[in-house]
C-alpha cells in the first residue's frame, strides 16, 4: 500500500508519503475531491520497542539500519552544496530522509477517525479480535501435509531495497525507498490482507481498492526540511522574480529527490533483518515523534524513544 504521514505539517512528496492513499480518479477521468484527513493507521510494528528484552534478531536489525544511516545519509554540512533547486538529483540520500528505527512498521490501512467515539470503536474492535483466526495454516509451497499451524511464531525477513516505482524516471528522481518483507511460511500477506479486509468492511479503515503492498519505509524525503542556506536561496530567487515581473514572485522548489540507482544496486539482496518475530498488531496515531540521541558506552549513537503513539495493541498469541 502506498501511504503517508498526512497528519504531519509536511506535504506528501511526489511519490506520496508514508501513509497517504493516492487520490482517486473517476471513470470519466475527473479527479475526485481529496479524502478526509487521516488520523490513525493499523500496523504491524517492526521496531521491537515493546519487548522487555529485544530478541537478538531485532538488535541486529537495529544495528543494520543504524549502519545504513551512517553509510548513506548526506550530512547536513554537505547537503547545502549537494541538494538541488530544480537541478540534477544527488546520488546521496538527503539529511532527514532516513526514518528513525522506532518508526518502522508495515501499514495495513489508514483511518480517518473524526471523534472520540470513532477512536473507541476502532480500539475495541482490535482488542476484541482473536488474531490467530486471521492466520492461514497453509505454507508458501502449498503442501498441506507440511502446513504451519496458526500457533507457530510468525517471522519475517527484510532484504534489499525497493522504490515505489521501478520506472527509470522514478529511480532517477526517487523520494521513497522501502524494505520488502518475506515470510518463509507464506502466512504474513494473507494475515495482513485478512485483517485489512475485516477492518475495511466495518468502515474503520479508509477504502482502498488497490492490492495491499506490504513494505517498511526506510527512506522518505517528505521528512526533509530545507536548511537556512537553501531557504535563503529560494527567498532571493522569489525576490528576483518579483522585481522582474512587477509583482509576487516564486522561488525555485527545493527538490530533495535523489538518484537511487547506486544505492539500490549496493543494497540488492542486503539483509537488514532476519527472523523478526511478528507478535502483535497496533493502531497508531499519525505523526511520528522524534527520539533523543544517546551515546552508549561503546561510543555508538542510539535513538531512544520517539516513534508513533500507540493507542491500541493486541498480541496475536
Amino acid at each position: 500500500m502506498v501511504h503517508s504521514d498526512a497528519s504531519d505539517p509536511e506535504a506528501p512528496d511526489v511519490e506520496l508519503g508514508e501513509h497517504e492513499p493516492a487520490a482517486s480518479t473517476s471513470a470519466a477521468g475527473a479527479r475526485r475531491p481529496p479524502r478526509e484527513r487521516l488520523t490513525h493507521f493499523l500496523a504491524i510494528p517492526l521496531h521491537g520497542q515493546f519487548f522487555e528484552t529485544p530478541p537478538a534478531s531485532y538488535a541486529a536489525f537495529k544495528a543494520a539500519v543504524r549502519q545504513f544511516t551512517v553509510d548513506e545519509a548526506l550530512s547536513e554540512h554537505d547537503r547545502d552544496a549537494d541538494a538541488t533547486l530544480d537541478g540534477e538529483p544527488s546520488t546521496r540520500i538527503p539529511d532527514g530522509a532516513i526514518r528513525e528505527f522506532n518508526t518502522l512498521h508495515l501499514t495495513l490501512g489508514v483511518m480517518s477517525l473524526r471523534d472520540g467515539d470513532a477512536v473507541t470503536n476502532a480500539i475495541s474492535t482490535l482488542e476484541s479480535l482473536d488474531l490467530k483466526q486471521f492466520l492461514p495454516t497453509s505454507t508458501a509451497s502449498g503442501d498441506s501435509s507440511a502446513a504451519t499451524p496458526n500457533t507457530a511464531p510468525l517471522r519475517v525477513d527484510l532484504k534489499g531495497l525497493s522504490p515505489m516505482s521501478t520506472t527509470p524516471s522514478h529511480i532517477k528522481k526517487c523520494s521513497v525507498l522501502m524494505m520488502p518483507p518475506t515470510d518463509p511460511t507464506g502466512r504474513l500477506y494473507p494475515f495482513a490482507n485478512a485483517l485489512r479486509t475485516h477492518f475495511a468492511a466495518l468502515g474503520i479503515l479508509q477504502e482502498d481498492d488497490r492490492p495491499l503492498k506490504l513494505h517498511a519505509t526506510l527512506v522518505n524525503t517528505v521528512y526533509c526540511k530545507p536548511d537556512k542556506a537553501a531557504r535563503d536561496r529560494s527567498r532571493k530567487e522569489k525576490e528576483k522574480n518579483a522585481k522582474r515581473k512587477g509583482g509576487k514572485g516564486k522561488g525555485k522548489r527545493i527538490d530533495f529527490r535523489f538518484d537511487a540507482s547506486e544505492v539500490l544496486e549496493r543494497y540488492a539482496g542486503h539483509v537488514f533483518g532476519e527472523g523478526l518475530e511478528i507478535d502483535r498488531v497496533q493502531i497508531c496515531k499519525m505523526g511520528a515523534k522524534k527520539g533523543v540521541e544517546v551515546v552508549g558506552e561503546d561510543g555508538q549513537v542510539d535513538i531512544v524513544g520517539g516513534g508513533y503513539e500507540v493507542v491500541a495493541s493486541k498480541k496475536i498469541w
